[in-house]
């Protein structure tokens, strides 16, 4: 009797932990107003390397080699290296953890790290309670640096298409079908998609 009440106490104590965690995770992400820094992301076996920025509710810029992504919470901006841009509607950005935080379903220790589980990802904390990592859709996000609460404002999450660039227009999306016509291969529609949805295609030439 006495060995079961000790591993009920034991149990119920674990449980309270948890919620302590998982309470505290979201009363410290709840004062953070903006949030930015460096990340490294790991998706498909290759790094990638970005400078990031938020601002709650949804505003946000990541920036790598390849692509600038702004978003002002309600458009966003896709510019890409060759100099084409496209304007869409905005998606939540990948290193904000509150939708994890908000269905956590559990919680851990690992290391020196508060470990948050739920549907929607999971995400490690260090002892300040910021992200070290993320994982979700089968992708990664290292964080290098992070910065929180510097006062940025709206302005900073705005994009200017550069003027005198012959390749800086807005490139409409394009459904599979009118993509297929544009190109002298066949593409390939995955049948696993990591719960992303096909928002639209973008062909460019190169010139060789």
């Amino acid at each position: 009797m006495r060995s079961k009440f000790v591993l009920v106490f034991l149990t119920a104590l674990i449980a309270c932990c948890t919620s302590d965690i998982a309470g505290e995770a979201m009363e410290r992400y709840a004062k953070i107003q903006d949030m930015s820094g460096e990340a490294v992301i790991v998706s498909g076996g290759e790094n990638t390397t970005i400078f990031f920025a938020f601002k709650k509710p949804s505003s946000f810029i990541i920036s790598s080699s390849d692509v600038i992504i702004v978003s002002n919470g309600s458009v966003e901006w896709v510019y890409y290296a060759n100099g084409s841009w496209v304007k869409k509607a905005p998606e939540r950005p990948i290193f904000d953890y509150g939708d994890i935080l908000s269905f956590a379903s559990s919680t851990r220790k690992e290391g020196e790290y508060y470990v948050i589980d739920s549907d929607k990802g999971s995400v490690w904390l260090d002892g300040n309670f910021l992200p070290a990592k993320i994982v979700r859709d089968e992708m990664t996000i290292e964080f290098r640096r992070i910065s929180v609460n510097t006062g940025m404002g709206d302005d900073y999450f705005t994009f200017t298409p550069p003027s005198g660039e012959e390749k800086a227009k807005n490139e409409k999306l394009l459904s599979i079908e009118e993509a297929s016509k544009r190109v002298n291969f066949s593409i390939i529609v995955p049948a696993y998609t990591a719960k992303h949805e096909f928002s639209g295609a973008l062909v460019f030439k190169f010139e060789e």
